[in-house]
């Protein structure tokens, strides 16, 4: 045995050694200064504490490794692997038998491990005939034990999470020496999150964990040195962290390691020692998965979010999530399967998932059933395992032909569970479920065709049916896929495609259920403590995070948590992060690669690398912004051959590929040929000016006149735009009885829809009143209704109050109350909705009782309030009942005795604006 733990120290030393020396001989790159970030512990700690995490896989779930002993063929897979990567294997199961049992002495107990978050991997559990120096616990040590226990349970419950009083408990656990408690609290302070952001009592926390071997501490410290946010921090120090925490087993250290490795980061790139690493993180994914873990884990990128920040879900909308359960509170039994799979799949709250389906089921829904017999076929907190009735609720789905059901009652003949084991019934109900594009029933025809169960074994027809569960998000689909790519089995090795493959199972475990956390508190203003969590699942090799990072430092001005303090330590860390995204396929972080490059930000000004990162995004992902940025470049000549041909060409493709970019293309269109036609003219001029030949001019007089000709053109083209807007001023004045309006009945325009005309619309189901004379179509009204939620319990008044109110993007004089993106409402028009919607449900409460009043009631809507009763500036019943002839009216009385002349300030105000749309312009 001691000879066993000396040759595993040997290999680590040099393991860590080479990881120095492929450092210090690392050449400079974008990402030599990366400071990069690793997840959340603390969270993902918690979740392995919760005993939510015990659910019975052998009934749910089915992969390729030896972890699922259901899949016997897959041990001959298996080894396969470890016979083609034991040089690699052994370095990844190095122990080190001095920290075990420091480990050991201090916080050794039957459950010692879970309590502590210190979960050893089934790469570890070789290790497991060893004998270990067990010494019992000290009183005050079981007494910490215990605080811990009690902490860890109020931070994991489905409801009423008591954060505040856990961290209390978690401190008290902490000062009497409990080393699972000190992280629980470092990585909060580390975080922000439940604790006040503290670097310096973080690393404290950390350091003493060290001290007693913790994988978790030395990840926390390789996180606070690969970042920054300690003193002196060292990408070496952090690599040796690194290290020892991935070879003690600790899954994010793994995930953070291999993906070093595959992309090569201050480490040496290594596909083999990537896809190992890599393939331990997914065996441990694999074997926590079930049907109601790790589905529904939304990676929402903000910059998506700033382009559509109307798109909202269930998943991320609390008033949407309310009106749902109030809608299934009332008997919609679609509202009530949604909520039973929200439940089920993202909470795992599997009581109040059981109620719902409960409902849903008695209501007539199908799914529902196939769902409740999934309930009862799993193990959890809630509901006690029962087969048999599992069982029932399959057939009872089955006879209606739900493939939900199909799926569970062909795995219940597969393991034996509730009724007698067959392979053959098992075969026919799968194959009717994937039929029906059903995803675990097509998992499981390639498990049978792989283990050639019920039917002949068929590699490639295994592979078939794993691509198309994979294609459904199946996350055991691309974990079996990747066994087989990793050892060739039914195709061709690949070490690429199966490192890939386990990294997107890795991906899929619990510590990617912080994104929805970090998003929450980006939404809520808490834009530092997103930063940070975000930072910590970016050094785990999440695209989406990495983007968000480099997106948060790139549009925040805030000196986020006084890391990055100057302008350029800022630029040169989202250069960092931008090019991690963009490695991984996101075609804008390739654009801001491009702007970065440009603009010299964050690096040197290269505009032939810039034009390099815009020609890769427009060949890859046809971004707009990129073709419009290579045509200005061909069009000036930087860093590409100055062609005006190549630019109009890539300007037109910008407009082919996305409409918005009409506009800016045909100014820019309008401007080469001003400027085409100049260069002509000078061309011409100079012909024709001398009959004699010119002198002879040196390369410097030739760059200087060609650099003032081109530069000419834009006084001519300021002084051309002055006259032309001069001109149309002029007529103005000339003819203004005719075309200038009234101040007090001025011509109706459509604010809301950037100023078009109103026209009849005879077609409108809603809004009726404007049928005659619109500012909108029927098809956006009635997007705009369906996008609004009726409150529950509305009276007809309040109705009508809403449904007047929501007309107002239809009344041809909205120029009066929309005004600046918002829509300006009359105080007593407030008041008066406020009464007649007072017993009106909103978020579960009535409006009464949620707002004091009608002001604070539109406030909350995001109106402006005008406290001038029936003020034409501001919105009230009157516009609501505008008539198409007193609309007609305003149009045709025009009176020639309150027209508003121009004046001198307008004339100076005109030109003004004509200069500065001239520079512009050039």
């Amino acid at each position: 045995m001691y000879s066993f733990h000396s040759n595993k120290r040997s290999i680590l030393v040099v393991l860590i050694l080479v990881c120095l020396i492929e450092y210090s001989l690392s050449t400079n790159t974008n990402d030599k200064a990366q400071i990069t970030k690793d997840n959340n512990e603390n969270q993902a700690k918690s979740s392995d504490a919760s005993t939510r995490q015990s659910t019975n896989d052998d009934s749910n779930q089915v992969s390729l490794s030896e972890s699922n002993p259901p899949v016997q063929s897959d041990k001959p897979a298996k080894s396969r692997i470890e016979k083609e990567n034991k040089d690699y294997e052994g370095n990844l199961n190095i122990k080190i038998e001095n920290i075990l049992q420091e480990i050991d002495i201090k916080l050794q107990q039957s459950d010692l491990s879970n309590t502590n978050e210190k979960e050893i991997s089934s790469d570890a559990d070789e290790s497991e005939d060893e004998e270990d120096v067990q010494l019992p616990l000290t009183s005050e040590m079981q007494q910490a034990n215990a605080i811990y226990h009690q902490a860890v349970n109020l931070i994991n419950g489905t409801i009423n999470r008591q954060y505040r009083t856990a961290y209390k408990l978690f401190k008290q656990a902490a000062d009497l020496g409990h080393i699972g408690a000190k992280e629980e609290l470092a990585f909060a302070h580390l975080m922000g999150v439940h604790l006040p952001m503290d670097f310096k009592r973080a690393q404290t926390y950390f350091e003493e964990g060290i001290a007693l071997g913790s994988p978790q501490s030395h990840y926390g410290i390789y996180f606070m040195n690969s970042v920054g946010l300690i003193p002196d921090a060292s990408v070496s120090k952090a690599l040796v962290h690194l290290t020892f925490a991935a070879a003690d087993g600790y899954h994010p250290a793994q995930m953070a390691l291999a993906y070093r490795y595959w992309r090569s980061i201050n480490i040496a790139h290594s596909c083999e020692l990537a896809l190992i690493f890599y393939q331990q993180v997914a065996t441990h994914v694999a074997s926590k998965i079930t049907s109601a873990s790790g589905q529904l884990v939304q990676r929402i990128r903000l910059y998506d979010e700033e382009e559509n920040p109307a798109q909202s879900n269930i998943m991320s909308d609390n008033d949407l999530l309310q009106y749902y359960q109030l809608l299934a509170d009332r008997g919609d039994p679609q509202a009530q399967y949604g909520l039973g799979q929200l439940y089920y799949l993202r909470d795992t709250a599997f009581d109040k998932a059981l109620y719902y389906f409960r409902l849903a089921a008695e209501n007539g829904n199908v799914n529902a059933l196939a769902y409740l017999g999934k309930l009862y076929s799993e193990k959890n907190d809630y509901i006690k395992q029962n087969n048999q009735t599992a069982v029932q609720f399959f057939q009872r789905a089955v006879a209606k032909g739900n493939a939900i059901g199909q799926a569970g009652l062909g795995l219940a003949y597969y393991y034996g569970a509730g009724v007698e084991q067959n392979f053959e019934k098992a075969f026919k109900l799968f194959q009717l479920g994937a039929a029906q594009s059903n995803a675990e029933a097509q998992l499981m025809l390639g498990v049978l065709y792989y283990n050639g169960e019920g039917t002949q074994r068929d590699f490639k027809t295994a592979i078939k049916w794993f691509q198309a569960a994979s294609q459904s998000g199946h996350v055991l689909a691309y974990y079996n896929l990747a066994q087989m790519h990793a050892t060739g089995t039914g195709v061709l090795r690949s070490c690429p495609t199966a490192t890939e493959l386990f990294k997107n199972v890795a991906e899929r475990g619990r510590w990617s259920h912080m994104f929805t956390e970090a998003l929450n508190l980006f939404r809520q203003g808490h834009v530092e403590q997103a930063f940070m969590i975000y930072l910590y699942l970016a050094e785990l090799g999440y695209e989406v995070a990495q983007s968000n990072v480099a997106y948060i430092i790139d549009q925040m001005s805030l000196d986020i948590s006084n890391i990055y303090r100057t302008k350029e330590e800022r630029y040169k860390k989202a250069l960092i992060y931008w090019n991690r995204a963009a490695v991984q396929g996101f075609h804008y972080a390739r654009v801001k690669l491009g702007d970065y490059y440009y603009y010299g930000h964050g690096t040197e000004q290269n505009y032939e690398l810039a034009a390099s990162h815009y020609k890769s995004a427009s060949d890859h992902s046809h971004s707009a912004q990129a073709m419009f940025n290579l045509a200005y470049m061909h069009e000036k000549g930087l860093g590409l051959k100055r062609d005006l041909h190549l630019a109009k060409r890539f300007y037109d493709m910008a407009v082919e590929t996305n409409i918005e970019a009409y506009l800016p293309v045909t100014i820019v269109l309008i401007k080469l040929q001003i400027e085409s036609f100049f260069e002509r003219l000078f061309s011409n001029s100079k012909s024709s000016s001398s009959t004699s030949p010119p002198p002879s001019k040196s390369p410097e007089e030739k760059q200087t006149t060609s650099v003032d000709i081109d530069t000419l053109w834009d006084l001519y083209l300021m002084a051309a735009l002055l006259g032309l807007i001069g001109a149309l001023y002029t007529i103005l004045w000339t003819h203004n009885s005719s075309l200038y309006t009234v101040s007090s009945q001025s011509a109706p325009y459509c604010s809301f829809f950037s100023n078009r005309a109103p026209s009849p619309q005879p077609a409108l189901t809603n809004c009726t009143w404007f049928q005659e004379n619109s500012c909108c179509r029927e098809n956006e009204v009635r997007h705009i209704f369906s996008q609004v939620r009726p409150l529950i319990g509305s009276s007809a008044e309040c109705s009508q109050f809403l449904n007047i109110l929501m007309c107002y993007v239809c009344s041809p004089l909205q120029y009066h109350f929309y005004r600046s993106e918002r829509l300006h409402v009359c105080s007593s028009y407030c008041d008066r909705m406020y009464k007649a919607c007072a017993t009106a449900l909103m978020k579960g409460i009535p409006v009464g009782e949620l707002y004091a009043n009608g002001r604070e009631f539109c406030l909350s809507r995001r109106f402006e309030i005008s406290d001038i009763s029936n003020s034409s500036s501001c919105f009230s019943d009157d516009y609501g009942s505008v008539t198409t002839k007193q609309i007609k009216n305003s149009n045709s009385n025009l009176s020639s005795t309150n027209i508003e002349r121009p004046s001198m300030i307008n004339m100076f105000l005109v030109i003004c604006l004509a200069a500065m749309l001239s520079f512009i312009l050039c």
